[in-house]
C-alpha cells in the first residue's frame, strides 16, 4: 500500500506543472509557504483495511494544489493560484479506487457508477452527502478531472483507470466549511461498510510544534506533549 500511495502522488506533484489548466501558473510573483507535500498527502489519504480487497480514499483540499504548484515553483504567482482556488473552492474533491483481490491476486476493479453508489461524505453532525453530478459542476472544474484521469491512468496503468474523481460540496446547507484543513473539527468519507474519519486541522499545513521540556518536534495540530504532558509551543523557524 505504500508503494500504491507514492505512485499516486507522482504524478500529481510532479506533473502538475505541466497540465493544461496549469498553464501561466508559474509566472513571477512573491513565494509562497512551502508544506511538505508528502506529509500532506499522508495525511489526507486512508486505506480500507478489509482481506482480500484493494480500497484507497484521498481528500485533496484545495490547499493541496497550492503546495503542489509551490512544489513545482517556489515563485509561482498568487493572484493566479487564487484563480484556481477559486474554481475549486465550492467542492470538496475525493480520489477513490476499489478492487476484489481474487485466489490468485488479480484485482476485480470497481467500476465508476458502483463506486459513486458506495461513497458517502459525513460532515461532524452525521449529515450525508452523496457525489454531485455533472450539471452540478462548473465546466472548469470538470475539465480538472478530464486532465487528471488520462495522467493518471496512464502512470499507474489498470489501478489508475479506475481511480475515480469526485465532487462533493463544500459546505453544509448553513454555509459551514465541511472539511476546513486548518480550522478544528471533523469529517467522515464512508466507503462501503467501511467509514474513514478525519480530525482536523491537518497537521502537515500548520507549522511545527515543539516540547517545553526536552524541545522535541511534533505535528502543528498537536496541542500537548504526548510524553510530559505540557502544552506544546510553536516551535523556532529555520
Amino acid at each position: 500500500m505504500d508503494k500504491m500511495r507514492t505512485s499516486i502522488f507522482l504524478p500529481l506533484a510532479v506533473f502538475l506543472a505541466c497540465l493544461p489548466l496549469a498553464e501561466g501558473l508559474c509566472a513571477d510573483g512573491p513565494a509562497q509557504v512551502r508544506v511538505d507535500l508528502h506529509a500532506l498527502v499522508k495525511e489526507t489519504q486512508r486505506e480500507n483495511q478489509a482481506p482480500k480487497e484493494l480500497g484507497l480514499v484521498w481528500w485533496i483540499p484545495t490547499q493541496y494544489w497550492r503546495a503542489a504548484f509551490t512544489t513545482a515553483d517556489p515563485n509561482t504567482g498568487t493572484e493566479q493560484i487564487e484563480k484556481f482556488e477559486k474554481v475549486l473552492s465550492p467542492y470538496i474533491l475525493v480520489a477513490a479506487v476499489q478492487g476484489q483481490i481474487g485466489p490468485l491476486g488479480g484485482i476485480q476493479w470497481t467500476q465508476e457508477d458502483p463506486l459513486r453508489s458506495n461513497l458517502a461524505l459525513v460532515d461532524r453532525d452525521g449529515l450525508e452527502y452523496r457525489p454531485l453530478s455533472g450539471n452540478a459542476v462548473s465546466p472548469d472544474a470538470k475539465n480538472l478531472i478530464s486532465i487528471l484521469r488520462p495522467v493518471v491512468a496512464n502512470m499507474l496503468g489498470p489501478m489508475g483507470e479506475h481511480l475515480y474523481f469526485m465532487y462533493f460540496p463544500g459546505m453544509t446547507d448553513g454555509n459551514t466549511p465541511i472539511a476546513d484543513p486548518l480550522a478544528e473539527g471533523t469529517f467522515s468519507i464512508r466507503m462501503g461498510k467501511v467509514t474513514h474519519k478525519w480530525r482536523l486541522p491537518l497537521g502537515a499545513m500548520l507549522p511545527k510544534k515543539q516540547c517545553t521540556v526536552d524541545n522535541e518536534l511534533f505535528s502543528g495540530a498537536w496541542k500537548y506533549c504526548p510524553f510530559h504532558g505540557k502544552e506544546l509551543v510553536l516551535a523556532p523557524s529555520r
